[in-house]
């Protein structure tokens, strides 16, 4: 592991997260070089929203407790009537969208409730609110339903709902399962909650759950972290996605320095017990028990607006404090905080914040990202035959990459990650940026 982190750093491929990096998502991950806003983009933009969404992100900012490590945009301790003017206004917001969108467009492949932690909302509250986006976006058959949820919040009562409601995909973030890290995380749950939580997971029916898990945490050794992944294996998870911790500015943890030797080694030694517990490496951080895998692909995770296969299928609506929409070459993201958002909606404007346009070099950017670092893969006459021939700076990346070992090509004009590659592929995916 040492030789893989020499070669990272003496290729500049090692390098630490800006504040603006909030996702390894490009361009989510330069929010600094977006520009302000403009009702004029997006009113003409909404006009080419195709008759049926594939992916609808609805934010839900409150949590139980502030982590240490966190980043996004969340708010701790809120009433039921500061959670009442939220939900109200996501549905305002929701009306102001669809007034300006045909009636012929109706249907949404995928619902993603994230945030924050979505199941932090009054029972009633979380109830309707699925209700209204139901309505306003029914799914298509078979669509994928994801809430995020956390231990302490996934009760037998919401378990419930969620399921009579036709959530059919749940997402928790247990991060760990040393309570002794809980606490210094500042985290609201403890290890037994989340081995409950599992439990009533598994035993409620529901298609598919996902366990998130961090590593690489202050004073976490590589034999404490393998042994939560496997009592977790133990107790049934069937699909996995392991963050590393990221260190950035604007969280609390922003002066803790990683180990980027004992992160790499924590992540491969997982990676190979998931492997030979058979589990798929389905993307960088995520895992799913090969008897899940069609459930997997079905109810999909987080929204994303997808390049690959050489298709332009990237819209995303997103509702909400922070959220993100794309819209063919353009995205869109709301206001943050909880008064900024309200404050917009309440006066029947769009809540939004910034936009980014997107360039032909960063279409590019994103393709081979969501190709070769998501999917493992890239058929280079496939991306040839959207962008012409590569680049200089591009081929002289991917040549790069493959004499580092990062990638092989065994069949002509394909290339796929080998195992150094699928363990640092997020740095791979930032070297690409443009």
């Amino acid at each position: 592991m040492k030789n893989l982190v020499e070669k990272l750093k003496i290729n500049q491929l090692a390098r630490p997260m800006t504040e603006g990096e909030v996702a390894n998502t490009y361009p989510l991950s330069i929010l600094s070089k977006w520009d302000r806003f403009r009702k004029k983009d997006y009113d003409q933009n909404l006009l080419n929203v195709p008759k049926s969404y594939p992916q609808i992100y609805v934010h839900i900012p409150f949590c139980s407790s502030g982590c240490s490590y966190c980043f996004y945009d969340t708010n701790v301790g809120k009433s039921v009537e500061e959670q009442k003017r939220y939900t109200d206004n996501l549905k305002k917001e929701m009306d102001l969208r669809t007034d300006k969108i045909s009636s012929s467009v109706s249907c949404g492949a995928s619902i993603y409730f994230g945030g924050g932690t979505p199941t932090r909302l009054n029972k009633n509250l979380l109830g309707e609110l699925i209700d209204y986006v139901s309505q306003s976006f029914p799914l298509q058959n078979e669509g994928s339903f994801t809430v995020e949820t956390s231990p302490e919040t996934c009760t037998a009562e919401k378990v419930e709902l969620l399921l009579q409601k036709g959530v059919n995909r749940i997402s928790m973030g247990a991060q760990t399962l040393e309570d002794r890290l809980l606490k210094k995380l500042g985290r609201a749950h403890s290890s037994q909650q989340s081995l409950d939580a599992i439990k009533r997971l598994r035993e409620s029916g529901i298609a598919i759950f996902n366990m998130d898990l961090i590593y690489g945490l202050p004073s976490q050794t590589e034999s404490s972290f393998l042994s939560d992944v496997r009592t977790l294996v133990r107790k049934g998870v069937p699909e996995f996605t392991l963050y590393h911790l990221r260190i950035n500015p604007s969280a609390h943890l922003r002066d803790y320095e990683n180990d980027l030797e004992k992160q790499l080694s924590m992540f491969a030694n997982a990676r190979d017990f998931l492997i030979d517990a058979r589990y798929s490496q389905t993307r960088p951080l995520h895992f799913v028990k090969k008897d899940y895998l069609a459930k997997s692909k079905k109810y999909k995770s987080a929204p994303t607006s997808d390049q690959r296969n050489n298709q332009r299928k990237g819209f995303v609506l997103g509702f909400g404090s922070s959220a993100v929409s794309q819209i063919g070459d353009y995205l869109f993201k709301n206001k943050q905080g909880l008064i900024k958002y309200s404050l917009a909606v309440e006066s029947k404007k769009i809540p939004g914040e910034k936009q980014f346009k997107l360039s032909k070099r960063d279409n590019e950017a994103r393709c081979l990202i969501q190709n070769l670092t998501q999917k493992g893969k890239l058929d280079i006459k496939e991306y040839q035959k959207r962008f012409g021939n590569l680049t200089v700076e591009v081929e002289g990346k991917l040549t790069k990459i493959r004499k580092l070992g990062f990638v092989e090509s065994k069949e002509r004009n394909k290339l796929k990650l080998t195992d150094e590659g699928w363990i640092c592929a997020d740095m791979i995916e930032r070297y690409f940026y443009p």
